[in-house]
């Protein structure tokens, strides 16, 4: 059994790393993105905008300490999966008002200050860079071979002995890892988690040609730099898409053997190597995220660059809350993340929203499918 301060412990450091990722966002976002919001570059070091993000710092600890203190106390003495579901989801919910309402004040606060310092922004600027295509700067797609190769050597493996795996098999865990739902034995129950493995597969492989392919954002006042800084990051998050591929596919054929029987583990080790799992996922994209910041914004390169003055071109009006992009006229279907890193997509495209509903719907019958 899974002791009791591993049930409480480690969903609660889960917590804390989700408050930990909603307090510094902020800070490794574009020097010209505050908020969500793009200030042109006469303002965007204005003391106000410091200010604005002292000020974020303040109410988010204020809230997030009692919060968090509030629902620790509360976990401890009533420990369970559903309670702490409901906490993360109301953490979520409460850090998103947060970034939501001080995404609309740095909207404020832009306005405010080009009226206030009578300052007439130049016209924006869009520099596109036709060779991106045609450049070789991601790391091979061949490395996704070793994911693929695990997948089918796992499908293998529970066909050829399945006649070994025990009539009731577990086919939900967890966050220790503890199984919590089992089913008769059967092919489809048998495969579901190889099956989830190539859903997992196919999403690392989205990521991988969204990093290709995605829109280009370069800042007109260093292009040259903002083009490396941006090739860079986006070798670094193909590497790293590739490695958690892996890593990941390796995880769900540990758990496959092991809710199958065919892998014979003392409770403490599944639970011990899951947990290790989870925390080095998390940690691992939080700590690569702030060394690379928003687009490479983060990355030390050597460049003699004299800056030109010019500004991006200012398209708040279509990121909605500063987190979604919705622009109808962009051909672009992936495009780099306005509010955290990463790659998000336009949901302006018909494509997009109905691959959107697909993987929605695929969600709903998958849970259902478990809780028959």
């Amino acid at each position: 059994m899974a002791t009791e301060e591993n049930i409480f412990w480690f969903p609660y450091i889960i917590m804390i790393i989700i408050a930990l990722i909603g307090f510094i966002t902020p800070f490794f976002l574009k020097d010209n993105i505050v908020f969500g919001s793009r200030f042109p570059n006469e303002i965007a070091n204005h003391t106000e905008v410091d200010n604005l993000k002292r000020n974020f710092k303040h109410i988010y600890l204020t809230v997030f300490i009692p919060f968090l203190i509030v629902i620790g106390i509360f976990l401890f003495n009533f420990p369970g999966d559903n309670y702490f579901n409901v906490s993360i989801y109301g953490e979520i919910i409460l850090s998103l008002i947060i970034h939501v309402a001080y995404n609309r004040r740095s909207k404020e606060l832009k306005k405010e200050l080009l009226n206030r310092e009578n300052i007439q922004p130049q016209k924006g600027v869009v520099i596109v860079d036709t060779t991106l295509r045609q450049e070789k700067f991601l790391i091979s797609i061949w490395w996704f071979l070793p994911s693929l190769l695990i997948i089918i050597s796992n499908i293998l493996a529970l066909l050829l002995y399945y006649n070994k795996i025990p009539a009731k098999i577990a086919v939900h865990f967890n966050l220790q890892g503890m199984a919590n739902q089992f089913m008769d034995k059967s092919y489809f129950h048998v495969l579901l988690l190889p099956l989830t493995s190539i859903f997992i597969f196919c999403v690392f492989m989205v990521i991988y040609f969204s990093i290709k392919i995605s829109k280009q954002e370069i800042d007109p006042n260093r292009p040259e730099t903002s083009k490396l800084k941006d090739m860079h990051f986006r070798l670094i998050w193909s590497d790293y898409a590739v490695i958690m591929c892996t890593y990941s596919i390796l995880w769900i054929l540990f758990i496959s053997l092991y809710a199958t029987k065919l892998l014979i583990l003392s409770t403490n080790t599944f639970e011990t190597i899951n947990i290790a799992t989870i925390l080095l996922l998390l940690l691992s994209s939080v700590i690569l995220a702030v060394k690379t910041g928003q687009s490479g914004s983060k990355l030390k390169l050597k460049m003699n660059e004299t800056t030109t003055g010019m500004n991006n071109v200012d398209d708040d009006s279509y990121w909605k809350l500063g987190m979604f992009y919705y622009n109808p006229h962009d051909p672009s279907i992936f495009i780099p993340k306005r509010y955290g890193v990463g790659w998000t997509v336009n949901f302006g495209r018909p494509t997009v929203m109905a691959i959107t509903i697909v993987i929605v719907v695929f969600i709903v019958i998958t849970h259902t499918i478990l809780k028959k």
